[in-house]
């Protein structure tokens, strides 16, 4: 009896012995899943974060790239690169004309300036410029055959060192450069606003758009139109506002009307189709001296 009674407890320990050693297997496999687990976790979170830094990485490299492509179409651009014209004949009479413009500014008290090239200098002597314009404290810095760049460079140099409050600027510039495309234009009236800001602080300018040249359609007529479509995008759209450099700048649709039905100028109102009649003067330039007239009240 005690025999058997050893028997079956030898055997039940027996057992238990094996479920333990099951449930001890059994915790170790869970514990080695766990930590599988984790190790896998923890990759994941890894790579993840690799991949994370490596896409931060790409979008500054791609931003840095955009501003090197951006500063290397500038320093390409002779638009945005203040410059004085070369004197081929050798009278020096650019070079006189800014010296007696410098002088001007420095002993004259002006109130609006207006700068740029032949249709700005011939617009002194217009009927609307004697009767209207004039009488609004005017100073006229026009350069024939001037590019923005030339202009650019005078008001860098000298023509915008006044000794009294300017309260507007008139720019009109840019059918001379015609080897240069629309977007190289636009960039430099870009850099001129910037230009005149930097000297004249708040002061408002006015940018009229540039006008359609020759008899007949031709690049020069359609390069100026897309000129004057990025002038009006950029300072007439909100979306395109931009702090320190869109404020304050109006651009004034002039180059309306000009073209006719047939899609030809007519020389009554450009007598060589670049430059204006004195009628074309008073008919283009009108929305100018309203917009100044709006400006000095204010």
């Amino acid at each position: 009896m005690q025999l058997v009674l050893f028997l079956r407890l030898t055997n039940a320990s027996k057992r238990n012995n094996r479920h333990v050693s099951l449930f001890s297997s059994f915790l170790f496999l869970c514990v080695s899943i766990c930590k599988i687990s984790i190790l896998q976790a923890e990759s994941t979170h890894s790579i993840a974060n690799h991949r994370c830094d490596n896409s931060n990485s790409r979008v500054n490299d791609a931003a840095a790239a955009a501003d090197d492509n951006r500063l290397a179409e500038e320093m390409n651009n002779p638009c945005v690169i203040p410059a004085r014209p070369e004197d081929v004949v050798g009278d020096k009479r650019w070079e006189s004309m800014h010296k007696r413009y410098v002088t001007e500014a420095r002993t004259s008290e002006p109130e609006v300036v207006f700068i740029g090239d032949s249709i700005v200098q011939q617009l002194q002597f217009s009927t609307i410029w004697t009767e209207k314009i004039n009488s609004l404290h005017c100073l006229n810095f026009g350069i024939g055959g001037d590019r923005v760049e030339y202009v650019l460079w005078r008001i860098l140099n000298g023509e915008f060192e006044f000794n009294v409050p300017i309260k507007a600027v008139v720019v009109f510039v840019g059918t001379n450069n015609t080897d240069c495309t629309p977007h190289e234009v636009f960039e430099g009236l870009l850099e001129i606003v910037r230009a005149v800001k930097s000297k004249l602080g708040g002061v408002a300018i006015v940018l009229p758009t540039l006008l359609p040249r020759g008899q007949n359609p031709n690049p020069y007529r359609e390069r100026n139109d897309h000129v004057n479509t990025f002038l009006l995008d950029k300072f007439e759209n909100p979306a395109n506002a931009e702090p320190g450099l869109t404020e304050n700048v109006h651009v004034v649709r002039i180059h309306g009307g000009i073209v006719q039905g047939d899609q030809t100028i007519s020389h009554h109102v450009m007598h060589d189709y670049l430059h204006l009649t004195d009628s074309g003067y008073a008919k283009i330039f009108e929305p100018v001296h309203s917009k100044l007239m709006q400006i000095l009240k204010n």
